[in-house]
């Protein structure tokens, strides 16, 4: 009788770990706190986080003495940073970063069939919701902007970016190609966005994928392949000329409007960069800089802007090389060369994102970060489930 009641719990516990809209509920729940951009929404992430890891069965393939050994080494690790200049959000962040990367774990262990689905169901909830919002914003300067207050009119697009390249990925390790319908939905609303970078980013990834799907997936010859990249590139080069003499006084304007309009390159973060730079010593590249006296704390209130000043600022020259070298772990995982490639190159587009936008490491959003490695390295007879 008892052993019954047992097998009753697990199973109620699997069919729990195994629903796509619980699941879909967690992970738009990650995008909507990190998007309030508050500390209560970021403690609200990471208790979630744990709760998600826990309850969902992800801590049990770890022992507890594993745990703990990875969080005593964790904290040793950040003990740097914690005395050295930024108090304990160094140390915050990497266990909202242990336990993000929990939940990531737990996702992953849903079929990949599964977590796409569910990953998809939330990109077009909040795809849908974002275009309405915009509707009532439309005739504001910066229309994505106002959806959420203290939010940039870069914001919603970096989002729509990250969750792009996670649908991206976990459709090519499903399908043995690239979605083509996402990547033009994410372009266009970056376009409402009118950012550079999230724009140019969106741009290539969309060409990216058509390029990856006729190169690698589409065509069963080399030969095949190459006359389909060649038709893909001539159709590009007449769709470009074509575009700009059809729709000339429609990209001016949009150009005149968007923040194009000031230049490819950003003065504000140029200056924010340099003063960083400026105002290190050898143990500040060692160990990570201060933000005092810069304008990441006298104009931007500890905002740096980029991605990859925070990571260093927090956890020095180890943690920033590592970041940046990450996309080479996935030449590691047992998956098809051009299956990698493609990954590897997605995750450097992703790179290039945050160049511009603190969006990853630390952040909530490292969880669709995290994810695609889990599934990349996924084994094979597990993804069957």
């Amino acid at each position: 009788m008892v052993s019954d009641l047992g097998s009753i719990e697990l199973s109620r516990r699997d069919a729990v770990r195994d629903n796509v809209y619980i699941a879909s509920l967690f992970v738009g729940g990650v995008i909507f706190l990190f998007a309030l951009q508050q500390p209560y929404s970021l403690f609200m992430g990471f208790a979630f986080s744990v709760l998600y890891f826990f309850f969902l069965g992800g801590a049990k393939t770890f022992s507890l003495v594993s745990l703990l050994l990875l969080s005593l080494s964790v904290v040793i690790v950040s003990l740097p940073s914690v005395f050295l200049h930024h108090g304990l959000s160094p140390l915050f962040y990497v266990c909202s970063t242990l336990f993000v990367a929990g939940a990531a774990f737990s996702f992953s262990r849903l079929s990949i069939a599964r977590s796409l689905k569910s990953l998809h169901i939330v990109f077009w909830f909040f795809w849908g919701v974002t275009l309405c919002l915009w509707g009532v914003h439309r005739n504001s300067a910066e229309p994505l902007g106002e959806i959420i207050s203290g939010s940039s009119t870069n914001g919603i697009p970096s989002y729509f970016i990250v969750l792009q390249v996670a649908v991206s990925l976990a459709f090519l390790l499903c399908h043995s190609r690239l979605p083509i319908l996402t990547p033009i939905a994410t372009l266009v609303v970056a376009f409402l966005g009118l950012g550079r970078g999230s724009i140019v980013v969106a741009l290539a990834l969309l060409m990216a994928s058509l390029a990856f799907n006729f190169l690698f997936f589409y065509g069963r010859s080399i030969l095949v392949r190459g006359a389909l990249c060649s038709l893909l590139s001539l159709v590009s080069v007449i769709s470009l000329i074509v575009g700009f003499y059809v729709l000339g006084d429609f990209l001016s304007a949009y150009i005149e409007r968007s923040k194009f309009s000031s230049g490819l390159m950003d003065p504000y973060r140029a200056l924010i960069l340099s003063e960083y730079l400026d105002r290190l010593d050898f143990l500040g590249v060692l160990f990570g800089g201060s933000y005092e006296g810069t304008v990441i704390d006298l104009k931007y209130d500890g905002n740096p802007h980029v991605a990859f000043i925070r990571t260093h600022a927090f956890y020095g020259l180890p943690g920033l090389l590592l970041v940046l070298f990450s996309p080479f772990i996935l030449f590691f995982a047992r998956r098809p060369l051009r299956f990698r490639v493609v990954g590897f190159s997605f995750l450097c587009l992703l790179l290039v994102r945050a160049l511009t936008e603190p969006i990853l490491f630390p952040t909530l959003l490292d969880f669709f970060y995290l994810y695609i490695f889990f599934i990349f390295f996924k084994v094979h007879a597990v993804a069957k489930r």
